[in-house]
């Protein structure tokens, strides 16, 4: 698949205001864990009582950071620039927007991890484990995917950025949660998934970049997130990043019953992450039977046949590089009311 498949851009004005929204609830840092640690923290943000939002007319959106599993600049407040620019919050029941603990950055330029502190030395598959905690939190508190008691609640859609769209692939693909201490409690699926500049295949990822400009950098990215040691060498084919890869797992009806639609953006302008990754995954979703709407309006995308609504796969390009996209946020909003008007 060539990048000249996709021929729509994201509609995208670089003079659109920032719009201040209005919450009836903001509010950050709630512990998601027993005890509270420093990292296993969501942000919050309500537009009205959640009383007042019908589960099923409303969504939930949440929206998981990246950062290369370890950057402490990038936490769960990366989602507010995208805040500013939702400008309709009907069919939004709330956002969550989570952190989770991170790997160790021993060199970072302002704030270098400490081998001591245990919010920022953890490796696979601690990062995923907190996600889903943080979504049992949601469903057990809020009716997130399903209430307590178990019935149906709100449909969520997920969004995430780097590797925040690896850990939702993860989730929704239950990679890294078989040895969860709550692996016995389920959590519902994602509706949708939006995922900018994502990473579904880590051998490839590492690949491509370990002997370029930054090559030094990335082998300790990806052997900080999910070992071995920076210490040991590491050979093709990279056999221990295959399983934890997004590329590996399995997203079937039966795997993820709950799934409708899959939206993968991607700029020519990022700089740390290729275009690559886009590609393999889609070809891995079309050969489980995604429907690829790429070329379709988005009105078009899906589809009955036989009287079954197919679960549909895009694929557009944004602009800019690859942290101006969550830094501005404008392109994200833009997506995020798409897959939402598009699930009603």
């Amino acid at each position: 698949m060539s990048e000249r498949s996709i021929q729509h851009d994201i509609p995208f004005t670089t003079d659109s205001p920032a719009i201040e929204q209005k919450w009836s609830l903001a509010k950050r840092d709630i512990p998601y864990t027993d005890p509270p640690t420093r990292l296993q923290t969501l942000d919050l943000f309500l537009p009205r009582p959640i009383e007042q939002s019908d589960p099923e007319h409303t969504v939930w959106i949440i929206y998981v950071h990246g950062g290369a599993w370890r950057d402490p600049e990038q936490t769960s407040r990366t989602v507010e620039p995208t805040l500013n620019h939702l400008n309709d919050l009907s069919k939004i029941a709330g956002i969550a927007s989570i952190n989770y603990r991170f790997s160790p950055y021993i060199n970072h330029p302002t704030s270098p991890s400490d081998p001591s502190d245990p919010d920022r030395n953890v490796t696979h598959p601690a990062h995923i484990q907190d996600v889903h905690a943080a979504l049992l939190h949601l469903q057990d508190t809020y009716g997130v995917g399903h209430t307590a008691s178990g019935s149906p609640g709100y449909p969520w859609i997920g969004v995430g950025h780097s590797c925040g769209a690896t850990l939702l692939c993860q989730l929704a693909s239950h990679i890294g949660l078989s040895d969860s201490p709550q692996k016995e409690a389920k959590v519902a699926g994602p509706a949708a998934l939006a995922l900018f500049a994502g990473i579904y295949d880590i051998p490839l990822f590492y690949a491509n970049h370990k002997d370029g400009a930054w090559g030094s950098v990335y082998p300790e990215i990806v052997q900080g997130a999910f070992g071995p040691d920076t210490q040991t060498a590491v050979k093709p084919p990279y056999e221990p990043w295959v399983p934890p890869s997004p590329i590996s797992g399995k997203y079937e009806r039966t795997e993820w019953p709950e799934g409708k639609l899959v939206v993968m953006v991607h700029s020519d302008e990022d700089e740390l992450v290729e275009w690559g990754q886009v590609f393999g995954f889609q070809e891995k979703l079309v050969r489980e039977e995604w429907k690829d709407s790429s070329n379709v309006e988005w009105e078009k995308i899906g589809g009955d046949e036989g009287g079954d609504k197919q679960r549909g796969l895009v694929v557009r390009k944004a602009r800019g590089a690859h942290d101006w996209v969550w830094e501005d946020g404008r392109q994200i909003a833009v997506i995020i009311g798409k897959v939402v008007a598009g699930l009603f």
